[in-house]
């Protein structure tokens, strides 16, 4: 949860990112995306008081402060986006989602508020609300990396990988040497049992970042499937070499295992 909330501060969050899908995230800022202070002096007093408390550690004193904000301005979408944020750090999500709604009823074009909804409504299993946030997240920015990133994820969830594949080819778009985004294609193909295509991604994300253990061990699973156990030897040779101590062998093999028979299931 922290991590989530962490993410919503500087940016879209790389939140849940499960497993299956794409990872990672750290999301753009667009002008509506910024923060805008509160125009009221006594909410933006409020405002300061809050943020100085919080960098010291004292929370409740700083969601107390920035609900006061609030009082004096409350038609101001950025402070309910920060308490929104504060409510995801403490766990309180059902009130971060009510108060990202009041920043979008006071500002539709809240890019902050659409990235921070699509975080916790994923963290709440709601995925169809979390595809919606971020696809108003696209419309409100299309150059959004992150936005691509975490709809592609949700797609593959739900096992609607045309969606998640387009997602993730225009991700690529815009930034095309991206090794987690041409990762992430290939696990889609892969999941689709498309296995060619997965090994080419993978083998593209590696052209970028040669040494990422997890890109090798997943061609390695691939190059087994379509039955070129040479290719798949010098895959896992790579990671020997690259983790000679095999600190992440078993770990490593035991998910190998469960991909493995996931992409093989018909």
């Amino acid at each position: 949860m922290f991590f989530l909330f962490c993410g919503a501060c500087s940016g879209p969050q790389k939140i849940q990112v499960a497993e299956s899908g794409p990872v990672t995230p750290k999301p753009a800022v667009a002008q509506s995306h910024a923060r805008s202070d509160p125009a009221n002096p006594r909410a933006y007093y409020y405002f300061i008081l809050s943020q100085l408390q919080l960098r010291e550690g004292k929370l409740e004193e700083g969601t107390g402060s920035l609900k006061e904000a609030i009082k004096y301005d409350p038609k101001e979408p950025s402070l309910h986006v920060q308490l929104a944020r504060l409510y995801v750090f403490t766990g309180s999500l059902n009130e971060a989602v009510e108060e990202c709604k009041l920043a979008l009823a006071h500002d539709p074009h809240s890019l902050s508020a659409y990235l921070l909804l699509g975080g916790i409504y994923t963290s709440l299993k709601k995925t169809k609300l979390a595809i919606e946030s971020y696809q108003k997240a696209i419309e409100m920015d299309p150059t959004n990396r992150e936005s691509y990133l975490y709809i592609s994820s949700l797609y593959s969830d739900t096992k609607e990988y045309e969606k998640a594949i387009q997602a993730l080819e225009s991700f690529l778009m815009i930034e095309p040497n991206s090794s987690m985004g041409l990762y992430s294609l290939g696990r889609i193909y892969a999941e689709k049992k498309s296995y060619q295509k997965a090994s080419e991604y993978f083998l593209k994300s590696l052209a970028v970042e040669p040494n990422e253990i997890a890109v090798l061990m997943d061609l390695g699973i691939i190059y087994e499937i379509l039955n070129e156990p040479e290719k798949a030897i010098e895959a896992y040779k790579r990671i020997l070499s690259l983790d000679p101590d095999n600190k992440r062998r078993e770990t490593g093999w035991v998910r190998s295992s469960s991909k493995r028979k996931n992409w093989m299931r018909p």
